[in-house]
């Protein structure tokens, strides 16, 4: 399990996370919604030690991650598709899928997907491989970031507005692959701003707004 106890999060003395308390389970999908300026994405940060002025704690299986240590939270299985998907803009497809692949976890209680793996939920991207990242499409290049997240052998992904921007055609293509990944017993935790295709996935939701949790909701 993913647990996220107390976690606070502030920009100089704006307060923009506050008290927050959330788990994620391996093999499922859980979704934290709320509008813009909500702290979604600066939860996410502080998750994974990208946002040094946190407090609070953050359990990886059991494994105390610190503080401010996105190197810890990788090497305990956290992978994260940051909004803005921060590609190489000048690699391949297959550059890209090749070195997710090349740093992948492997362990007894991991089931590390492989690059055909992959590109059987999309195989749109499959058609793309020689393509450079910089020449992708919007949803393109959203599918390629979660692909690469995919890859490493992760336990837990993180995903920030996974479908801000997309066609819907284009989010049916992204769900799919990642309503995929708790059978690979893999926890994904996502943010929304509403009741979109990959909120739907979802087996609870956070609701959040102005850095709080409002509540908590089972969806199955």
């Amino acid at each position: 399990m993913l647990e996220v106890r107390d976690l606070h999060a502030r920009y100089g003395s704006v307060v923009a996370v506050r008290s927050i308390d959330m788990d994620v389970d391996r093999g499922e999908i859980v979704a934290l919604i709320g509008p813009n300026g909500a702290g979604k994405s600066t939860a996410l940060r502080a998750i994974i030690g990208q946002h040094t002025e946190r407090s609070g704690t953050v359990r990886a299986d059991g494994c105390e991650l610190g503080s401010a240590s996105a190197v810890r939270a990788a090497r305990a299985g956290i992978a994260i598709v940051p909004q803005g998907r921060r590609l190489f803009p000048s690699l391949t497809v297959d550059e890209h899928l090749e070195m997710a692949a090349s740093r992948a976890r492997r362990g007894r209680d991991s089931d590390v997907m492989t690059i055909d793996d992959v590109l059987e939920f999309v195989p749109g991207l499959g058609r793309r491989r020689r393509v450079r990242a910089i020449a992708l499409s919007g949803g393109e290049q959203q599918m390629l970031a979660i692909a690469r997240a995919a890859l490493v052998g992760p336990k837990y992904v993180l995903m920030d507005e996974a479908s801000e921007g997309l066609a819907p055609s284009i989010v049916e293509n992204v769900a799919k692959l990642v309503e995929h990944l708790p059978s690979r017993n893999i926890g994904v935790l996502l943010t929304d701003q509403g009741d979109g295709v990959l909120v739907r996935a979802a087996t609870r939701r956070y609701h959040m707004d102005r850095g709080a949790l409002l509540c908590t909701e089972a969806t199955r």
